[in-house]
């Protein structure tokens, strides 16, 4: 898990091993792969597990977004959740069931129907998913939900942002190119075998 843009995001690394109740504790080849850069835009003690510089006697506060659109999303961001129990005050939040509740029930319901009836219509999509720039094709009909994550940003302010859905790092860099405001965010990707493109598109804070 690695923040966006992050060349060492694309090698394969062992998973971070998972303690009950403690952050993951993360392999030596991710702390080597990793540049500076990141270790410098995150807040994170990369050997002990997140702590946060910003404010002194409080924890970090941590917003995972997740989509509901089959059960990857969503379990990746329990799992992160779980291994930031007691390091880091999280939320984790559904944007688009959120955002446009009618909407992402019916999408939702399309996507599970087309996964499970046609399988080559769900490869073609994939195909043509993985062709697209999503930085420079936004999907659209999404800004109300772009419009909640600005407002959640907002109002509870958190000091990262973790991304398991792929289209809400494309948000957070378009809120931060029309605000001024960046917030650090991580993309964990879900896909299983191949990673599809979508995921690899976004821009990431960077240190200098």
């Amino acid at each position: 898990m690695f923040p966006a843009g992050c060349p060492a995001g694309n090698k394969a690394l062992p998973a971070p091993a998972v303690k009950a109740g403690a952050a993951p504790d993360l392999p030596e080849e991710a702390l080597r792969a990793c540049p500076s850069s990141c270790k410098k835009f995150f807040p994170i003690d990369w050997n002990t597990g997140i702590s946060c510089p910003m404010e002194k006697r409080r924890l970090p506060r941590i917003l995972i977004v997740t989509a509901g659109y089959g059960e990857g999303h969503n379990s990746a961001a329990r799992g992160v959740r779980d291994a930031l129990a007691g390091r880091a005050e999280v939320r984790v939040t559904d944007l688009c069931a959120e955002a446009m509740p009618r909407m992402f029930r019916l999408t939702r319901a399309a996507y599970l129907w087309i996964i499970s009836r046609l399988p080559r219509l769900w490869k073609l999509m994939y195909e043509v998913s993985d062709k697209r720039n999503l930085a420079e094709k936004p999907v659209k009909g999404l800004a109300p939900v772009e419009r909640f994550l600005e407002r959640l940003l907002r109002d509870w302010k958190p000091d990262a942002v973790v991304c398991t859905y792929m289209v809400y790092p494309y948000m957070l860099d378009s809120l931060a190119a029309r605000t001024g405001n960046a917030v650090p965010y991580l993309t964990v990707v879900t896909d299983s075998f191949v990673i599809n493109k979508s995921w690899l598109c976004s821009e990431s804070p960077r240190g200098p």
